[in-house]
């Protein structure tokens, strides 16, 4: 999946994680109701993005994010130093 911006409701662009705290459910929905709010989408279209995006499991909710808005995606790689040894 890499955002096909072609098809997407709304032209907002949001970069969303893929891995890590940030790739949360929760956070992907936020983000994605956050940019329907800039594109200033109407009440009655957040809530049927959310009622769709919760309707089913994690791949149908980053589809319908793709579905909704220009979605990059991207991998946030945390570095913690014990790990690394640096």
């Amino acid at each position: 999946m890499d955002g096909d911006f072609g098809r997407a409701k709304y032209p907002h662009k949001v970069r969303l994680a893929t891995k890590g705290p940030d790739a949360n459910a929760l956070v992907l929905m936020a983000e994605v109701s956050n940019a329907l709010k800039q594109a200033q989408a109407s009440e009655t279209e957040q809530a049927a993005f959310l009622r769709e995006a919760k309707a089913s499991d994690y791949e149908n909710l980053k589809q319908t994010c793709e579905r909704w808005v220009q979605v990059e995606w991207f991998s946030r790689l945390l570095k913690n130093p014990a790990w690394t040894g640096i």
